[in-house]
């Protein structure tokens, strides 16, 4: 009997084992007041499997507001889609880590809500993809799309000073302030001919560890204007050598700047060759012809 009550046992948390891959959305509390704001995370459980690429959507119903969607300290190192809220509202991201990551509570993303009514809404996650760290990018499956239910409440009414305090104070959740910019990184130049049709491109990454990348921007040497870019940016002036400028913004506002130094076009570089050997061949002949002269005389 006791053998059997062991085999039922885990014969019921096998599934749970087995299948616990996917993530999870976590708040400090599941109950707030209208007009609170709170910061949600977004965590990935590989329940023993290694995996290099996570990819999802967070449904965000219109009971709250996004204010912020941050990736600082994400396990996520490289982004081919930056974490952010699409036109239909929902937060979308997919990204990788280089050498995969085992973990039951890897933070992927995480963002800041603020309650605009009451009641009680869900935020949901979906379309969520792993992929195993296996060299042939083989997708994980089954996979966990988390929930989370909030209630949300009638805001206290604000109490002026002539109110008696007779009643606990309320505690109001402190969402962290970033003040730290991203690290600093060093931009680079380069020249394929599978990018642009052998175009000069700039390409950049750095990494925030509080709020997380927000964007870049890129300004060409003496041209003022700057422009958005996720990378690699094709040039827009491909002839002559100039700096190129890339700052990396954080979601909190703060920036680092990096500059790189773009080689002339080699166009440029033959025709510099060309008049150098001309202007070489024509003092060359000066010169002898002036040193004919003056054996002559």
């Amino acid at each position: 009997m006791y053998k059997k009550f062991i085999f039922a046992v885990v014969f019921i948390l096998f599934p749970v084992i087995a299948h616990g891959q996917g993530v999870s959305l976590q708040a400090a509390k599941t109950t707030y007041a209208v007009g609170d704001s709170f910061l949600v995370s977004v965590v990935l459980n590989t329940a023993g499997n290694n995996v290099n690429t996570v990819s999802g959507r967070i449904s965000i119903p219109d009971a709250f507001a996004v204010t912020s969607v941050r990736s600082g300290g994400s396990i996520i190192s490289l982004w081919v889609t930056q974490p952010e809220v699409n036109p239909q509202g929902d937060i979308v991201f997919a990204g990788g880590t280089p050498g995969g990551y085992n973990g039951s509570s890897g933070p992927i993303i995480s963002f800041i809500l603020q309650a605009k009514q009451e009641g009680t809404a869900t935020l949901r996650s979906g379309d969520i993809k792993l992929l195993l760290n296996d060299g042939q990018g083989t997708e994980l499956n089954p996979v966990t799309a988390g929930s989370l239910t909030i209630q949300i409440q009638k805001a206290a009414p604000r109490q002026t000073p002539t109110q008696p305090t007779t009643s606990e104070p309320n505690i109001v959740e402190v969402v962290p302030v970033d003040n730290v910019p991203p690290e600093e990184f060093m931009p680079l130049v380069s020249q394929h001919p599978s990018v642009a049709n052998n175009q000069f491109f700039v390409s950049f990454s750095t990494v925030d560890k509080d709020s997380g990348i927000a964007r870049y921007e890129v300004r060409e040497g003496w041209w003022p204007d700057w422009y958005v870019s996720r990378g690699p940016y094709v040039l827009k002036h491909q002839w002559l050598p100039y700096k190129v400028y890339v700052r990396a913004y954080d979601q909190a506002g703060n920036y680092t700047e990096g500059y790189a130094i773009k080689p002339p076009h080699t166009f440029i570089i033959i025709l510099a060759i060309l008049l150098l050997m001309v202007l070489s061949s024509i003092v060359t002949y000066l010169f002898t012809r002036n040193r004919k002269r003056r054996a002559r005389a």
